[in-house]
Order: C-alpha cells, then sequence, then structure tokens
C-alpha cells in the first residue's frame, strides 16, 4: 500500500561557500571602563596585625564566620576565636550584625585575615556581680558593727 512507504526525511544542503563566510562585525554602544582597583591593595595601608576593628558578619559557617572587614574584604573568625567553650557560632554570632574584632593574623598576599572577637560585657553579668559587692560591703559593715560592740 502508498501508506507504508517511507517518507523522505530532510536532505542535508550543501554549500561550497559555507566554508568562507566570516563573522558579521558586532557593534558596542558601552563605554571602556578601565578595571576596578584591587580592594586588598586599599586594605593593605588600612589594617594592621593587632588593630581593632569592626566589621559585619556576613556567612556563618560550623566552623566559625566570614566577616566583611572593609568593602569587598572579608576576614574569617575561627570557632576557636569566638570564645571558650562554644561548639555552635550561631549561639554568638548573628548575620550582618556588626561587631568587634582583633586582627590575629595578616596574609595580604594570600587575602587571609584572621579575627578573633572581643567579648563586650554584658548587662546581666555586670548587674550580678554589682550585687555580688553590695552583698560582700553589707557583710563587711555587719562584721565591722559587731566587732565595735
Amino acid at each position: 500500500m502508498f501508506w507504508e512507504a517511507p517518507l523522505p526525511g530532510p536532505t542535508p544542503i550543501t554549500s561550497r561557500h559555507r566554508r568562507f563566510r566570516r563573522p558579521l562585525p558586532t557593534i558596542s554602544s558601552a563605554v571602556w571602563k578601565p578595571p576596578p582597583k584591587n580592594p586588598w591593595e586599599k586594605a593593605e595601608g588600612k589594617i594592621k596585625k593587632g588593630k581593632t576593628i569592626e566589621g559585619k558578619i556576613t556567612s556563618i559557617t560550623p566552623y566559625g564566620a566570614f566577616v566583611e572587614v572593609m568593602k569587598n574584604v572579608e576576614g574569617m573568625v575561627h570557632i576557636s576565636n569566638l570564645g571558650s567553650k562554644i561548639t555552635d557560632p550561631n549561639k554568638v554570632l548573628e548575620k550582618d550584625k556588626k561587631y568587634k574584632f582583633e586582627i590575629l593574623d595578616l596574609d595580604l598576599k594570600d587575602k587571609k585575615i584572621s579575627l578573633k572577637l572581643i567579648k563586650l560585657a554584658k548587662k546581666n553579668k555586670t548587674i550580678k556581680t554589682q550585687k555580688k559587692d553590695v552583698k560582700t560591703k553589707a557583710k563587711t559593715l555587719k562584721s565591722k558593727s559587731k566587732n565595735k560592740k
């Protein structure tokens, strides 16, 4: 039957001139800008070992946190530099918050900055210490008054 005959498929087109076709020139309307300066070159003069800086937490990992020290310059705080007995950096730090850090090590060649979190006294701890001081003063006053009698 005529419907069982195979249908002719697409035939390849061959052309001798296809090999010699050149790409069309492209026109760009953008203005040429010089490449941006390396931010680590700026950091070389501003960041020094032992200096205290304020930085914003950009990401938190199980082994520490990454801190934006300057624009496009990040350093890392290892979990061991967050404080003693800390197993989870999320308990101490919050993303996008600013904290104070001390620069422990600076390697501009490899673009690495090692940081240490500076602990600020919490209000609750200072209140507790003040209460203890008041109690000890009261005890000393009582003992002095007993000694006078």
